[in-house]
């Protein structure tokens, strides 16, 4: 059987369950939504790739709301300077001053904010 939309999954689930009540459909759809969390979370394949650009104001620059999760980082200089992920303590604690001077070579997430320190 080809499931091809929300609906059609829900019905394949309880089906699958062999219940019919009301009860399990709110059920039914925490699991869909779990478990969609977990594949969005692990599942990394190749069209959910896309190249960004992003402007660094005093080591600091603001993650995209669509980011999952950064492949890699580079600075787009001549010679290209890729940028080394690090804990966000290596950074504070490397770079408590952060300034737009220098070329960074480390990079952290930090909540909402993407920080560098060079």
């Amino acid at each position: 059987m080809a499931i091809s939309n929300y609906t059609e999954l829900t019905g394949a689930i309880s089906a699958w369950l062999d219940v019919s009540t009301e009860s399990l459909s709110s059920g039914i759809s925490n699991l869909v939504l779990m478990v969609e969390a977990r594949i969005m979370r692990e599942l990394r394949t190749p069209d959910m790739e896309t190249a960004m650009s992003i402007n660094i104001s005093s080591g600091i620059a603001t993650v995209p709301t669509d980011l999952a999760e950064l492949k890699y980082a580079y600075v787009d200089s001549n010679p290209t300077q890729y940028l080394q992920m690090v804990p966000s303590a290596y950074i504070y604690d490397r770079y408590a001053t952060r300034s737009s001077e220098g070329m960074p070579q480390f990079l952290a997430r930090d909540g909402a904010s993407l920080i560098f320190g060079s």
